[in-house]
Protein backbone atom coordinates (compact mmCIF):
# COMPACT_ATOMS: atom_id res chain seq x y z
CA UNK A 1 0.00 0.00 0.00
CA UNK A 2 0.90 3.49 -0.87
CA UNK A 3 2.60 5.31 2.17
CA UNK A 4 -0.05 7.75 3.33
CA UNK A 5 2.80 10.93 4.60
CA UNK A 6 4.38 10.09 1.04
CA UNK A 7 0.68 10.54 -0.79
CA UNK A 8 0.06 13.48 1.02
CA UNK A 9 3.45 15.31 0.64
CA UNK A 10 3.22 14.82 -2.82
CA UNK A 11 -0.82 16.68 -3.10
CA UNK A 12 0.60 19.09 -0.97
CA UNK A 13 3.40 19.90 -3.06
CA UNK A 14 1.64 20.00 -6.44
CA UNK A 15 -1.10 22.43 -4.69
CA UNK A 16 2.35 24.77 -3.69
CA UNK A 17 3.70 24.56 -6.76
CA UNK A 18 0.08 26.36 -9.00
CA UNK A 19 0.18 28.57 -5.91
CA UNK A 20 3.87 30.10 -6.53
CA UNK A 21 4.02 30.23 -9.70
CA UNK A 22 0.58 31.83 -9.94
CA UNK A 23 1.37 34.62 -7.26
CA UNK A 24 4.80 34.90 -9.40
CA UNK A 25 3.00 35.15 -12.90
CA UNK A 26 0.71 38.19 -10.90
CA UNK A 27 3.78 39.85 -9.73
CA UNK A 28 5.29 39.54 -13.04
CA UNK A 29 2.77 41.27 -14.21
CA UNK A 30 -0.27 40.79 -17.67
CA UNK A 31 2.54 41.21 -20.64
CA UNK A 32 5.79 39.41 -19.24
CA UNK A 33 8.87 38.62 -21.26
CA UNK A 34 9.40 35.32 -20.15
CA UNK A 35 5.31 33.08 -19.52
CA UNK A 36 5.07 31.17 -16.65
CA UNK A 37 2.61 27.97 -16.68
CA UNK A 38 1.97 24.76 -14.64
CA UNK A 39 1.70 21.56 -16.76
CA UNK A 40 -0.08 18.30 -15.77
CA UNK A 41 1.53 16.16 -18.28
CA UNK A 42 -0.54 13.18 -16.29
CA UNK A 43 0.33 9.39 -15.61
CA UNK A 44 2.91 8.28 -18.21
CA UNK A 45 4.55 4.75 -18.95
CA UNK A 46 8.22 6.38 -18.13
CA UNK A 47 10.79 5.01 -16.46
CA UNK A 48 10.75 7.36 -13.07
CA UNK A 49 8.93 3.92 -10.67
CA UNK A 50 11.58 1.91 -12.19
CA UNK A 51 13.04 1.22 -8.55
CA UNK A 52 9.77 0.89 -6.84
CA UNK A 53 9.88 -2.67 -5.28
CA UNK A 54 7.30 -5.00 -3.45
CA UNK A 55 4.06 -4.26 -3.37
CA UNK A 56 4.62 -0.42 -5.08
CA UNK A 57 6.39 -1.80 -7.59
CA UNK A 58 3.21 -4.04 -8.64
CA UNK A 59 0.58 -1.40 -8.06
CA UNK A 60 2.67 1.14 -10.46
CA UNK A 61 3.09 -1.55 -12.78
CA UNK A 62 -0.94 -2.00 -13.18
CA UNK A 63 -1.55 0.88 -12.66
CA UNK A 64 0.31 2.30 -15.59
CA UNK A 65 -1.08 -0.75 -17.41
CA UNK A 66 -4.66 0.35 -17.05
CA UNK A 67 -4.18 3.88 -17.02
CA UNK A 68 -1.14 5.74 -18.05
CA UNK A 69 -0.38 7.45 -21.24
CA UNK A 70 2.76 7.08 -23.97
CA UNK A 71 5.67 8.84 -23.11
CA UNK A 72 5.05 10.54 -26.30
CA UNK A 73 1.50 11.04 -25.03
CA UNK A 74 2.36 13.01 -21.75
CA UNK A 75 5.21 15.29 -24.32
CA UNK A 76 2.25 16.50 -26.26
CA UNK A 77 1.55 18.29 -23.33
CA UNK A 78 4.51 20.48 -22.87
CA UNK A 79 4.43 20.65 -26.89
CA UNK A 80 1.04 22.19 -26.56
CA UNK A 81 1.93 24.79 -24.14
CA UNK A 82 4.91 25.88 -25.74
CA UNK A 83 3.72 26.23 -29.27
CA UNK A 84 -0.04 26.67 -28.66
CA UNK A 85 -0.83 29.00 -25.68
CA UNK A 86 1.31 31.56 -25.94
CA UNK A 87 1.68 34.99 -23.54
CA UNK A 88 -2.41 34.49 -22.94
CA UNK A 89 -1.24 31.78 -20.75
CA UNK A 90 0.63 32.94 -18.71
CA UNK A 91 0.25 32.08 -15.11
CA UNK A 92 -2.44 29.53 -15.70
CA UNK A 93 -2.29 25.87 -14.75
CA UNK A 94 -2.61 23.24 -17.61
CA UNK A 95 -3.52 19.30 -17.48
CA UNK A 96 -4.95 17.21 -20.63
CA UNK A 97 -4.13 20.03 -22.99
CA UNK A 98 -6.66 22.18 -21.36
CA UNK A 99 -6.57 25.00 -18.79
CA UNK A 100 -7.65 24.70 -15.63
CA UNK A 101 -9.49 26.80 -12.91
Amino acid sequence: MLNTINVVRYQLSKLLQALVVQEIATRIGKEPNVVLDVINPGLAKIQLTRHARGMLGWQMIIIKALLARSAEGGSRMLVHVVTDAGPKSHGLYFSNCDIKR
